[in-house]
């Protein structure tokens, strides 16, 4: 039997919430990565006009560096939207090939044995309803 993959916007989506999780940590030794973050934001909106992610993000980085650290680790479907157009990758750097390649394969086996797992209790769960017998 072949293993399931899981989708490349699920991966995706998991390598910018582990990329957020390093940028949480240099924001507690470095709060003015906040400032850069707003220089970004700056250039977003010279580039391409006032757009809603831009707002929202401001709204967010006026809270302070606690709650930007907080917030952009949460697993919701706001943060998940606004981790794509994230003026703090200005925290790490980006560039770094094996960095990047580490945590997409990381992202994509964590993902890879959710299913997995996920799989087996639905199997399980499944014998349970017809008696004990697998089909």
């Amino acid at each position: 039997m072949q293993e399931e993959r899981p989708n490349a916007e699920a991966v995706n989506d998991r390598v910018k919430l582990l990329f957020h999780r390093l940028i949480a940590r240099r924001l507690k030794e470095d709060p003015s990565l906040i400032d850069e973050a707003r220089k970004d934001l700056d250039r977003q909106r010279a580039r391409f006009g006032e757009r809603t992610y831009i707002a929202e993000w401001e709204e967010l980085l006026d809270r302070g560096v606690d709650a930007v650290r907080r917030e952009i680790v949460r697993r919701d479907e706001r943060m998940t939207r606004l981790r794509i157009s994230s003026p703090l990758g200005v925290a790490i750097d980006v560039r770094d090939v094996d960095l990047r390649r580490r945590i997409w394969r990381s992202s994509r086996n964590a993902l890879t044995r959710r299913m997995t797992q996920e799989r087996s209790v639905n199997t399980v769960g499944h014998r349970h309803e017809i008696g004990g017998e697998s089909t």
